[in-house]
């Protein structure tokens, strides 16, 4: 008798551990982070998360949601190939042990490699739990089948992996992603369904990614006395004195001639005296980034998401399928079918792509794009005006800025602000401060960016501040307020809030 492979059950404990370790993983690095801001902004310092979005960043369900990152990447690799070892030794060799031990043997270089710039707690746990649990449920699950097969049928499920393997790899070249977002994600109801959740949850999960000297709050508690000035300086820089009880990101000690900066996943790293009295800011900046823990982290989760979600994917397909043909037809035939399938889907998701990729290789010539830009299609009216955001010298008229600004088009919407801020005008200034109210976050970030930009070169700084902030204290999605807190630093010293 023979059954089939119960993949998805069998993957099921290893990607759920995944997701605990991610939601345990994002609440530990974000609750102080949420309460040193409320803090803050009662001491009327201005920082980001702020007043809507700490309360959006604190809800259970960002917290599980943006632990699904993780789940689809670091989760996934390590589940899958955990259970490809898994089960190669229960299939492919007469000997378990063969397979085993090599695979104990990677199991251990694992557990090294995550710590090789010294301990760190949640790698750890992401390696040292998720090889053994995906292990034994394939082990516990895998059916005695009393057909023999070759090891050749048994590896040719591979096949169709390969070549979407393969169609795929050509895509990943430098502006495909801003394709797939104008063109897909931006012109769809289901397609923008998914950038604003995109956008919406996967700011806490960045957060954990993240070096700290790149992360906006940034929080330390000194043993050493700091001058006002200098704990002003480390403010400018979005270093903030963390309040007692709360977990910092770095502690700050003397120890001989050097100060010591140290934190739960930092190395202990000294800088002089000098260094610091003379760019503090920019001292800790550095000192977290060379004692840095977190960097072989960091390259497993790109590792493992480029092979572990599309795998992932395509066994959440391929398996409820096997299961529906083998009700009609026998084994080997049910298996054929829903491979062919998946890969025929997989194809034709991506032969789209190839098309998006020649639209952006389209005609360049100023008076072929000028036309372009009174186009019925909507694929030669955004190509031209993106050309034009990216410094093509174009025809670009009021009509057709207000008819883009006006228009249902997230993606003709985002291009046009970036453009106005490229080339700004005293003429099409509130035209960007209109855009502030646009209802897609995507084109909000990208105008207060705009404005940023735009608002010096128009002697408009003060009145850019103004609407960049009521924008920021407005807004309760964390990436809208993180580009305009980027926006503020880049147009002069933080303004305080009442």
């Amino acid at each position: 008798m023979h059954r089939f492979v119960p993949v998805l059950s069998i993957l099921l404990p290893g990607l759920l551990t995944a997701e605990i370790l991610a939601f345990i993983q994002i609440q530990r690095c974000m609750d102080p982070v949420i309460h040193n801001a409320i803090n803050l902004e009662a001491s009327g310092i201005l920082t980001v998360p702020h007043g809507p979005a700490i309360a959006t960043l604190a809800a259970m369900d960002m917290g599980l949601f943006a632990a699904l990152l993780f789940v689809l990447s670091v989760g996934a690799g390590l589940t899958l190939i955990t259970f490809a070892l898994a089960w190669a030794s229960c299939t492919l060799v007469p000997d378990r042990r063969w397979i085993t031990f090599p695979a104990a043997g990677l199991w251990v270089g694992l557990l090294f490699f995550v710590n090789q710039n010294g301990p760190v707690l949640f790698p750890s746990l992401w390696a040292l739990l998720i090889p053994p649990i995906t292990w034994k449920s394939t082990v516990a699950r895998m059916p005695q089948s009393s057909i023999h097969e070759s090891p050749f049928h048994k590896l040719a499920h591979l096949i169709p992996l390969v070549i979407l393997a393969c169609a795929a790899l050509p895509l990943l070249g430098k502006g495909m992603f801003i394709d797939i977002r104008d063109s897909l994600l931006l012109s769809s109801r289901t397609g923008l369904a998914i950038s604003d959740a995109y956008y919406r949850y996967t700011l806490p999960a960045a957060e954990v990614i993240k070096p700290i000297a790149a992360r906006q709050l940034k929080t330390y508690t000194s043993d050493i006395p700091l001058s006002p000035q200098t704990e002003e300086e480390l403010r400018a820089w979005g270093w903030h004195r963390t309040q007692p009880g709360l977990r910092p990101h770095i502690h700050l000690r003397q120890e001989g001639e050097h100060l010591m900066v140290s934190g739960s996943t930092l190395k202990a790293t000294g800088i002089s005296k000098e260094e610091f009295a003379h760019a503090p800011g920019k001292a800790l900046n550095t000192a977290t980034l060379d004692g840095d823990r977190m960097g072989p982290f960091r390259s497993l989760i790109l590792f493992c998401l480029v092979p572990g979600f599309p795998i992932l994917l395509y066994a959440l397909a391929f398996c409820p399928l096997r299961r529906i043909f083998a009700w009609i037809f026998d084994r080997p035939t049910a298996s054929f079918l829903a491979s062919l399938l998946c890969l025929l889907t997989g194809l034709s998701l991506l032969l789209p792509l190839y098309f998006l990729g020649e639209a952006r290789k389209g005609p360049q010539k100023p008076e072929v794009l000028n036309t372009y830009l009174f186009s019925e299609k909507r694929s030669e009216r955004l190509h031209a005006m993106r050309a034009a955001a990216k410094g093509k010298k174009l025809d670009v008229s009021e009509t057709v800025l207000r008819r883009n600004l006006e228009g249902k088009d997230p993606a003709e919407r985002y291009w046009t602000v970036t453009f106005l801020g490229s080339r700004p005008s005293e003429t099409h200034w509130e035209l960007l401060l209109q855009a502030l109210n646009d209802p897609n976050p995507n084109v909000v970030c990208k105008t207060v960016e705009a404005l940023s930009l735009a608002a010096p070169r128009l002697h408009q700084t003060k009145m850019a501040q103004e609407a960049i902030l009521r924008t920021l204290r407005a807004s309760e999605h964390p990436y809208v307020q993180w580009y305009a807190f980027q926006a503020l630093k880049r147009l002069g010293p933080l303004p305080r809030i009442p």
